[in-house]
């Protein structure tokens, strides 16, 4: 709604919002802190203090009953919270310049820019919905906000990266009632946590699922209740929840342990007068959106919630402006649909900003593992922090108050090691603990995000296609022509083609730099050892035909570069092919007909590598040279499958053998993809049985293999 705003009223933009329940008043309840709030309405230049109903100048935290704390030791947070009246705040921010279509949109991604069905198509110039209704909008953007399990947008790592983990998700019942009496927490404070046990120690069973599986209490009283008998009636929301759990904790169980703990602590609430009954489903984590998609995400459905606390509102207002500002820069200038998504892309999740993400990650896996006595200790020693610190962290996002003290590795490492003398010394150890798994488990994530090593995370930057004419070896193709004397198609005159190519039958040492370097498999080091050794003469250049050569000599000498891909990721990246081309409009033979330019149906290793790295599926110049080497490795006995057809001849690809691995490897990923998903889906609903009885059990030939 907040983005639709923007790009209506201050951007002048055509905007509409596809909701089934958009005229339906907004759900759950928001909490903010009172500082977010009040920075926001600067940013965004809006009075967002009217969509407030209740504040509180201080904020109780509970974590009693562990490392010698007594269990009623209560902290006070001199610091404002707030809770949204959503009524207010969604009309304060709905425009009239929005067109409203209330209908859902139904339709599934299934692979980059390709859909399972006409409710969504993509070209040249930007997108075509056609809604249940037969209501046909075009749109040079779409903009997809429907949550954290979207069917629009794929979230997935990028080329080279290893995959998050899977979500988290925090759990709650939550309701408002009114109380008579003491509603035992301070009324002139929101509890923000209140973690203690005590109240399930009648029940071991109770006890020791509350121990392993802790939830804690949150609770906002909103003063007198209406026909109440003065300040002895309150109306009070509270809520149980689970922080952050996987597989997620059941709402039954909230609930059950909501009422046990209002029961314990005296309150009497009338049942009659519950009302605003929440059930609160917030996935957390996992992968971010797949670079290069039409489809700019935002939100949920963009990786937006914070992945250790599940804070969402404040990052996703405070990220609105900034995805507005970037989709209003490059529509002005008639950009292309592709460079307007990598723009809004680029706005939330800049490098910075996913390295601050990827510390967050792991502080959702590592709370994920404690039980309540280690989240006390936690948390005890999380708000010991200066409050810059702490409040910087829940915020997480740029613009925000605090978050400068988290926005480099720097001042990451240096919040983590603050916070690491604040815990208790079994709990410290195990985050050291932690921080290894995590990362001999996830890879490197954790550690680029606290040390300058490791490199960056992608760029959601747009990377513009490749023309026509520079596509592939063009030194090479420039070659044959001059030496065949045949013309280049696209050439208007041959005489002057022949002069240029006859000038770039030598290649200088800036080119063969600049060429190493765009293979995107050596190292610097190695790079410049290799151009030096090519220039023996001393003359600064050599011939064209042996610099090729001495390239894939090296790939071809080369233990790393040399290594086959399994069979499963071979599969993986033929899908990645198949899709990218489909993408395009062409079939795999016309493309491949288009990189035979001699007509002999082969390719040799350059020609071959050089289309691949054209077709820009995100493939590393390794993984190029590991798909030409996997081919050759079939060919020989070593790696692959009998019943595929030889892809490599006297050591050039035969491209109707390489349309026919690429078609039958995206149907067994494919294969494979449908059943991970199935699995999980049986594994969640029969977590008591072991990963083999649930395979024995559903899996038949030929899915059993892949499960």
């Amino acid at each position: 709604t907040m983005l639709a705003y923007l790009l209506a009223e201050r951007h002048g933009r055509s905007v509409c919002l596809i909701d089934p329940g958009a005229s339906k008043p907004w759900r759950n309840n928001y909490g903010v802190w009172q500082e977010e709030w009040d920075a926001l309405s600067a940013k965004l230049e809006l009075p967002l203090n009217s969509g407030l109903d209740t504040q509180w100048d201080f904020t109780d935290v509970w974590f009693g009953g562990s490392w010698e704390v007594p269990v009623d030791s209560c902290i006070r947070l001199d610091r404002k919270y707030a809770r949204v009246q959503r009524a207010k705040l969604k009309e304060l921010l709905t425009s009239s310049k929005v067109q409203l279509f209330e209908e859902a949109l139904d339709v599934q991604a299934i692979a980059t820019n390709i859909f399972d069905g006409p409710s969504l198509r993509h070209d040249a110039s930007g997108s075509t919905i056609t809604l249940p209704s037969g209501k046909v909008i075009r749109s040079k953007l779409v903009v997809d906000t429907s949550g954290s399990e979207s069917r629009l947008t794929r979230r997935m790592p990028g080329a080279g990266e290893s995959p998050a983990p899977a979500p988290g998700y925090q759990i709650a019942y939550g309701f408002e009632v009114v109380v008579d009496g003491s509603i035992h927490y301070a009324p002139d404070a929101m509890t923000l946590f209140d973690y203690r046990t005590d109240h399930l120690s009648h029940d071991p069973e109770w006890e020791r699922r509350a121990v392993e599986s802790p939830t804690f209490m949150y609770a906002m009283p909103l003063g007198p209740a209406p026909g109440g008998s003065g300040s002895a009636s309150q109306r009070v929301f509270f809520e149980e929840t689970s922080l952050v759990a996987r597989p997620a904790m059941s709402f039954e169980e909230c609930k059950k342990r909501a009422f046990a703990r209002l029961k314990h602590l005296g309150v009497a609430y009338r049942p009659e007068t519950i009302t605003d009954e929440e059930f609160c489903y917030i996935p957390m984590g996992g992968d971010l959106p797949e670079p290069r998609q039409r489809v700019a995400a935002f939100g949920g459905a963009a990786a937006m919630v914070h992945p250790s606390t599940g804070y969402t509102l404040c990052r996703m207002l405070a990220a609105s402006k900034d995805m507005a500002d970037a989709i209003g820069k490059e529509l002005a200038a008639d950009s292309r649909p592709d460079a307007v998504a990598a723009a809004a892309y680029a706005a939330i999740w800049s490098q910075e900003n996913q390295a601050q993400r990827a510390f967050a990650v792991f502080g959702g896996e590592f709370l994920m593992q404690l039980n309540v006595e280690g989240l006390r200790g936690w948390f005890s020693g999380f708000f010991d922090l200066p409050e810059s610190l702490w409040s910087g962290f829940l915020a997480g996002w740029p613009g925000l108050p605090g978050n400068s003290l988290h926005e480099s590795w720097f001042a990451r490492i240096w919040f983590g090691g603050q916070l690491l003398v604040k815990l208790p010394p079994p709990l410290a150890l195990k985050l050291l603990g932690g921080i290894a798994s995590f990362t001999l488990k996830y890879g490197t994530s954790l550690l680029r995000s606290v040390t300058p090593l490791f490199g960056a995370p992608p760029s959601y930057e747009w990377i513009p296609p490749v023309p026509k004419a520079e596509i592939g070896d063009v030194a090479a193709k420039r070659e044959f022509v001059q030496l065949s004397g045949r013309k280049l198609p696209g050439s208007t005159s041959e005489s002057s083609s022949v002069a240029l190519y006859f000038e770039d039958l030598y290649v200088d040492r800036g080119r063969m730099t600049a060429m190493v370097s765009r293979l995107e498999v050596l190292r610097p080091d190695q790079a410049r050892l290799l151009v030096e050794s090519l220039e023996r003469g001393g003359t600064g250049r050599v011939a064209f035909s042996d610099f090729r050569a001495a390239v894939v000599a090296f790939l071809a000498s080369s233990r790393e570069f040399h290594s086959a891909l399994s069979s499963e990721e071979l599969d993986a990246i033929m899908y990645r092919i198949q899709a990218r081309i489909h993408a395009q409009g062409h079939t795999i033979q016309e493309v491949f007909q288009a990189w035979d330019l001699d007509g002999s149906g082969m390719l040799d290793c350059t020609g071959f590598m050089a289309g691949l790295r054209a077709l820009q599926v995100g493939l590393s110049g390794k993984e190029v040279a590991q798909v030409f080497n996997s081919l050759s490795a079939a060919c020989s006995g070593s790696e692959g499958e009998p019943n595929r057809p030889p892809a490599v001849r006297n050591g050039r690809v035969v491209l109707s053998a390489f349309a026919s691995l690429v078609e039958q490897g995206a149907s067994a990923n494919l294969l494979k993809g449908w059943a991970s998903c199935a699995f999980s889906r049986l594994r969640e609903q029969l977590e008591s049985r072991s990963v083999e009885a649930v395979a024995r059990r559903y899996a038949q030939p030929p899915l059993r293999r892949y499960l």
